[in-house]
């Protein structure tokens, strides 16, 4: 089983390869940072839905211009 620090090395590791996700880790650790303990999970899980909502809309906005509206 990974432990937390085999989960932060690893994390860590991701960040060194690709750098230009830092960004997004930073505004990942300030919101938990201000999260209790028992209610991170469902912090990620929002954080993620609003993301995935913002690459919707950026996506159907790309496919109006490629279609020419």
């Amino acid at each position: 089983m990974k432990t937390l620090e085999d989960a932060i090395k690893e994390r860590d590791e991701f960040l060194k390869e690709h750098p230009e996700l830092q960004g997004l880790q930073d505004e990942i650790d300030e919101v938990l940072s201000k999260t209790p303990e028992k209610m991170r999970l469902d912090t990620i899980g929002m954080m993620m839905t609003g993301k995935a909502s913002k690459l919707g809309k950026e996506l159907f906005k790309l496919q109006r211009i490629l279609e020419g509206k």
